[in-house]
């Protein structure tokens, strides 16, 4: 998916609700979903580095638990701290 069609996904969907849901596993390395979040949850407490929608990476520190955040990104990446996470669609 181009950067292009990774922003025109994410401004279509601001407003829809979520179709799909994955758990997010960065123990790996990066999870790269192949597509935008609508939502992402944190369960736990800690830090999200993520890319954005618009391909900046952004490093959201002092998350707290239980938390739903409106956030289009498009992977989760390494040096994240919150668990465990899951990614609407």
């Amino acid at each position: 998916m181009t950067k292009f069609e990774i922003l025109n996904e994410a401004e279509r969907r601001t407003s829809d609700s979520a179709m799909d849901a994955v758990m997010v596993d960065y123990s790996g390395g990066d999870h790269d979903f192949g597509r935008c979040t609508r939502w992402l949850w944190t369960g736990g407490g800690g830090s999200l580095v993520a890319r954005m929608a618009s391909g900046k990476v952004l490093d959201f520190q002092g998350l707290q638990e239980c938390r739903m955040m409106p956030i289009s990104i498009s992977a989760v990446l390494t040096g994240s701290s919150a668990t465990p996470m899951v990614a609407f669609f």
